[in-house]
């Protein structure tokens, strides 16, 4: 049997590291999806999640980053590993079921997910069917907690970083 494929980020917190982030990928469900945000941890494409902000941390919903090339949310950045700047969605077979889901963050509509990502803080099954899950944080859930506590309701927050 396969070894799960984990992937993880340290995460800092303007300048001082608050901790890991380590999430395992569902290679089985969503094996593209997983290949292009380890691909994009790794950097081994040349560009990646290494030293990208998270632009919008909302209490109770999400942390959103992976737009290494804007490092906002005005959905002008972010691009995959693969030979086009979106990919489709593979299916919607994960959940967001709980704290720690995962998921690829579109730019609105079907079928373009690039870098931007994801990680929940709560169930969110308004996610369910529109964003495609792909993974859930296994360790770490101390520095999820940190980062939400970051967070506002508009989506501001401090500076948060994560550096690889």
């Amino acid at each position: 049997m396969a070894k799960p494929t984990r992937v993880f980020m340290d995460i800092s917190a303007d300048a001082e590291p608050i901790g890991r982030l380590v999430f395992e990928l569902n290679t089985k469900v969503c094996p593209k999806t997983s290949e292009n945000f380890r691909r994009l941890c790794t950097g081994e494409m040349g560009f990646g999640y290494k030293g990208c902000h998270w632009y919008r941390i909302i209490p109770g919903f999400c942390a959103c980053s992976g737009d290494f090339e804007t490092q906002n949310a005005d959905r002008r950045g972010g691009r995959s590993t693969f030979d086009t700047k979106y990919f489709d969605d593979e299916n919607h077979d994960i959940y967001h079921s709980k704290r720690g889901i995962l998921s690829m963050d579109n730019f609105g509509w079907p079928d373009t997910n690039s870098s931007r990502f994801f990680v929940t803080f709560d169930y969110t099954p308004w996610m369910d069917n529109f964003h495609v899950a792909f993974g859930e944080l296994v360790d770490g859930f101390d520095v999820l907690d940190k980062m939400e506590s970051y967070g506002t309701l508009e989506g501001g927050h401090e500076f948060l970083f994560f550096t690889m």
